[in-house]
């Protein structure tokens, strides 16, 4: 087989080479009785990797790769083998999940070989065991003894991470038996586990190991700002001075990738935390962070919401360099902080728009809460040509109901459309909104958009329809008075008596009661 991974004309040469190994073979065979076939295999691979250019296999740690020559600058199709020792050893149907047959396996190479290491494989399956069991110490006393314990370690995480069969609790008592033998490992599994720990409810438990690793293994704290910040809560202050303190003495004892840095410039963000944000940008936008999109995306947030222009656009700059673009949520904040500003830059924010997303993208994926500030700029600008066209685009897009609906649901919506509420009879793309909307399942959970879809049934006149076809809903009180305060505060009705008797209408059908505050200010707005 590996006859033909070799050049043509070096073919003879081999040919020649193998007959002489076969004769070397055979001496030895007649002259001492011992028959070395491996060693025969072995000898004439490294023949084929010394002496030909052409073919490429390698041997680090017991591997064999071969791969596939290059002739005349195309790629030969054949075949790729990934040859291991553990594969020669341990078979390619041992069940590693059969904790039997794992046990069986292990006890008949220790049997057979008692003075060699067990193959990793089996050291993994059988340390998966111990775990399952409940024999943390066993699974650590294996990894201690094994000549390659990383190579052991490495592999265990990986058959503990896709074994759902191992609960949290097993996951953290193997972490902390592993601990007073090797920081090292101890750190590595406590990272790789610390996303599936915080799903099953041990957030605050890994955060608290996580922050004392960082502290007594100061030169392992790089690799775990990640997993820390990744689980800690913005509005938590506790949280952002623990991403802080472990931010700090990364820098000061380990290494901390560039990477990284995102994370942590991420949660100080979403914390308030913004002065601490641009001082932390000041130097670190001298690193390649400058160029990692979470990193600039932390940085336009904090710069939008501090009011700092040129720092935002320094960014997105820094950003386009590595043909980037800024997260969803950066692009949202920075568009609302032009439209926040007097006069609001609506063109500018119309043109980076046009720069990230397509209408299609716009309209039709998460981009759609960038669309919406989008249209508050056009909003605030008085732009009511560019905030109508807008609108139709955006139904235009949005070709299903689903489409339609995920707009409908996005924060702010119903007060841009409640500006051509009026003209519905005019606008047929309001009308597709409408039927869109009043076939929503959770329109109880949005009761601004029910207060608007409230407002377009009464410019329609179909109030009775409307308040039949809502009295399934299920809505809280909170939410009710929410949409009651948003149906009252519509300025296209005058008569303050029939607003009244509509909002009645609807708390009947929702079996709630109307606020105090609404049904005084209208009666209020009735006697004058």
């Amino acid at each position: 087989f590996f006859f033909f991974f070799v050049e043509e004309k070096r073919r003879t040469f081999f040919l020649f080479l193998f007959v002489c190994v076969c004769f070397l073979h055979w001496y030895i065979y007649m002259h001492e009785g011992v028959l070395f076939p491996s060693l025969l295999f072995i000898f004439f691979l490294h023949c084929v990797h010394s002496l030909s250019s052409a073919s490429r296999i390698y041997f680090p740690d017991l591997f064999v790769f071969c791969a596939c020559k290059r002739k005349n600058q195309r790629m030969r199709r054949c075949f790729a083998m990934r040859l291991t020792f553990q594969r020669l050893l341990c078979g390619d149907k041992l069940p590693l999940k059969d904790a039997t047959v794992v046990q069986e396996a292990a006890t008949a190479f220790r049997t057979r070989y008692p003075l060699v290491p067990i193959p990793v494989p089996i050291g993994a399956a059988l340390s998966r065991n111990y775990v399952l069991q409940g024999e943390p110490r066993r699974a650590v006393a294996l990894l201690a003894a094994h000549p390659s314990a990383c190579a052991l370690a490495e592999e265990t995480k990986q058959l503990l991470s896709q074994d759902t069969n191992v609960d949290a609790d097993a996951l953290l008592r193997l972490v902390d038996a592993v601990r007073p033998v090797s920081s090292v490992i101890s750190c590595d599994f406590l990272r790789a586990f610390a996303g599936r720990l915080s799903r099953e409810g041990k957030t605050q438990e890994v955060k608290q190991w996580l922050m004392r690793d960082i502290r007594e293994v100061p030169h392992l704290a790089g690799s775990l700002i990640c997993p820390l910040t990744e689980m800690s809560d913005p509005t938590s202050s506790e949280d952002k001075v623990n991403v802080a303190e472990a931010l700090d003495i990364a820098l000061k004892r380990s290494f901390v990738s560039p990477k990284d840095y995102g994370h942590v410039l991420l949660l100080l963000s979403r914390g308030g935390e913004h002065r601490k944000v641009l001082a932390l940008w000041s130097w670190m936008r001298h690193s390649s962070a400058r160029w990692d999109k979470t990193a600039a995306s932390a940085m336009i947030i904090s710069a939008s919401l501090s009011r700092k222009m040129s720092a935002a656009i320094a960014a997105i700059q820094t950003l386009a360099e590595a043909n980037e673009d800024p997260t969803i949520e950066a692009q949202k904040y920075f568009v609302r902080y032009l439209a926040s500003r007097v006069p609001p830059l609506s063109r500018y924010a119309d043109q980076l728009v046009s720069h990230w997303h397509t209408d299609t993208q716009l309209w039709t994926t998460e981009a759609r809460v960038v669309g919406v500030e989008l249209l508050f700029a056009h909003y605030r600008g008085k732009d009511n040509e560019q905030l109508r066209d807008g609108l139709i685009r955006a139904g235009r897009e949005a070709i299903t109901e689903e489409a339609k609906q995920a707009i409908l649901r996005v924060k702010g919506i119903p007060y841009i459309m409640r500006h051509f509420a009026p003209n519905i009879a005019e606008e047929p793309w309001l009308q597709d909104f409408y039927n869109a909307g009043m076939q929503m399942k959770d329109l109880g959970e949005y009761p601004q958009l029910l207060g608007l879809l409230a407002s377009l049934a009464r410019h329609t006149e179909v109030e009775e329809k409307f308040v039949d076809s809502i009295r399934d809903l299920k809505i809280t009180v909170e939410a009710f008075e929410e949409m009651a305060t948003f149906v009252a505060d519509d300025i296209c009705f005058k008569n303050a008596e029939d607003t009244l008797h509509f909002i009645h209408s609807m708390a009947e059908a929702l079996s709630q009661q109307v606020p105090t505050n609404v049904s005084s200010w209208l009666e209020l707005l009735r006697q004058k």
